[in-house]
Order: structure tokens, then C-alpha cells, then sequence
């Protein structure tokens, strides 16, 4: 599944990829992903702090300001759309022996890759003009990628923190701001490329999967286990349900799931 959240603390995420993870793995460091980030020779390569803080800031890697209002701190940094595998490829990765575990993380990895590239050919938009009512179609985006394999509990959870910098150039070279409404109204259909790539990948990986509802199932993996280690999904829409919030995409919503977050914990091993 996908959800999108403003990003309010741009720390919180390069702090996260210093934690460790199932298996004594440690969570990697951030890359960098999107057209955007060709610019700064950037693409593919692993994030440092320095150029993270800066960009987002709404600065160049070498300091030149990208949007008219770079180093504000109301400014909008960041959209975080997260990506979280079905719960039953999580467990499959938790206990797989490295090599598969690693192909599993690529398969994950690639089908994200596959949605950020529907987002930037369809639903990035760039504003321009006074009152910024201009609305323009971007030359790339510019994102911030973070793997993590566990979510708050401890648990196995396979997720991806896409942040969309909101800075993006036009295809007069020129920067500015993303519209961002277009991302969400286009959230569904980057959700589905997502899964499609993932269920495709899986197959490829020799895995048989039943559909889910809107998602799918690795076959063999019981429901039944999938909801032991669901304990975060449980916590979170108790939280929504209980406040009568719908969607925990919502600005209401994503304060919820901050506040119901406990710090991560290492994980030193793991019994399925």
C-alpha cells in the first residue's frame, strides 16, 4: 500500500536510517532517486547529511537557492509517501536465508522505483507566476529514498520512505515548488503500479500470490500469522477509529500515527 504525509521533521528520517534492524542488518543509508537528482549528480548515490539538509531547505547541494523561499521554516520541505509490502512478503523476508532475503529487498526496492517513475511522468506539477496559479509539468523530481524492514513493534515490515522534495525543475531549467495536490489525487494509481510491479517480481522470484482485496497474498503464508505481526496496523486504526478519522493519509491522520509511534528498538533475532 502507499500513504502520503507532509514531512514536519526533516531530521526524523536520516536519524531513522541510523537504527538498527532484524538481524543485527542495520538500516542503510538513504539513495537518492528522480530525475531531479541528476542534476546534482546525485542519482543512485547514498545520501549524506549535509546535501539532505540542504536540498531539504530548498537549497543546491552547493548552497544556490532552488525556490523563492529556500531556508524558510515554514516552508514545506517534503511529501513522505510510503510504500509498505503486504504483510505476507514481510514474514517470507524475515525468514529467508540472505540471498533471498536480499532479492526479495530488490524486488521491493524496483516496484518502488516503478511508482515514483508514474509520479513523475503524470502527477508531478510545478507552480509558477504570481499567487503561483501557474501550474507546469516538471522536468524531474528530486527524492529522498529510505529502506526500512520493521516497523514500531518490532516486527517485520518491508516499507520505503519516498520523500518528494518540494523543489522541481521545469523544462526551462528553471526551479520552483511542487503543486502537491496533484500527487494525492493521483495516489491511488501509484499505489497500484506499486503492487503490480511487486506481485510481478514475486512471481519472477518463483512465489505464488492470491488476491487480497486490493492487494495480494503470498500463497502458503496464513492470514492468520500476517495478523500476529500486524500489531502496528491495529494500533493505528484504533487511533483513527476511535477519533473518527478515515484515512490516516489525512493531515489529522498522520499526526495520529506520530503519536501512537514508539522509538525502534535493535532487533537481534527473530522466531516465526
Amino acid at each position: 500500500m502507499m500513504t502520503i504525509s507532509p514531512v514536519n521533521n526533516i531530521a526524523y528520517y536520516s536519524e531513522l536510517a541510523k537504527d538498527d534492524y532484524y538481524l543485527d542488518h542495520g538500516e542503510q543509508k538513504g539513495r537518492w532517486y528522480g530525475k531531479g537528482s541528476l542534476n546534482f549528480d546525485l542519482h543512485g548515490s547514498a545520501i549524506e547529511d549535509l546535501d539532505y539538509q540542504k536540498m531539504m531547505e530548498g537549497y543546491s547541494p552547493t548552497g544556490e537557492p532552488l525556490v523563492q523561499n529556500a531556508g524558510d521554516t515554514k516552508r514545506r520541505a517534503a511529501w513522505d509517501c510510503t510504500f509498505s509490502a503486504p504483510k505476507s512478503i514481510s514474514l517470507l523476508w524475515a525468514s529467508s536465508p540472505p540471498k533471498l532475503k536480499k532479492r526479495i529487498e530488490q524486488a521491493h526496492r524496483q516496484s518502488v522505483q516503478s511508482a515514483i517513475n508514474l509520479m513523475e511522468q503524470r502527477s508531478a506539477l510545478t507552480r509558477r507566476g504570481k499567487g503561483s496559479k501557474i501550474h507546469e509539468r516538471v522536468a524531474g523530481l528530486t527524492v529522498a529514498l529510505f529502506d526500512h524492514c520493521s516497523n514500531r513493534e518490532q516486527e517485520p515490515q518491508l516499507h520505503t520512505h519516498a520523500l518528494v522534495l518540494n523543489i522541481a525543475q521545469r523544462f526551462d531549467q528553471t526551479w520552483g515548488s511542487l503543486e502537491s495536490r496533484q500527487i494525492y489525487k493521483w495516489k491511488k494509481s501509484i499505489g497500484a503500479v506499486y503492487r503490480a510491479e511487486l506481485a510481478y517480481q514475486m512471481r519472477s522470484l518463483g512465489f505464488e500470490i492470491e488476491p487480497d482485496g486490493d492487494s495480494f497474498h503470498i500463497k502458503g503464508i496464513s492470514e492468520e500469522l500476517c495478523r500476529l505481526y500486524s500489531t502496528r496496523t491495529k494500533q493505528i486504526k484504533e487511533a483513527l477509529k476511535s477519533a473518527g478519522i478515515q484515512s490516516s493519509s489525512s493531515k489529522k491522520g498522520a499526526a495520529f500515527k506520530l503519536t501512537t509511534r514508539k522509538a525502534k528498538k535493535s532487533v537481534n533475532n527473530l522466531a516465526l
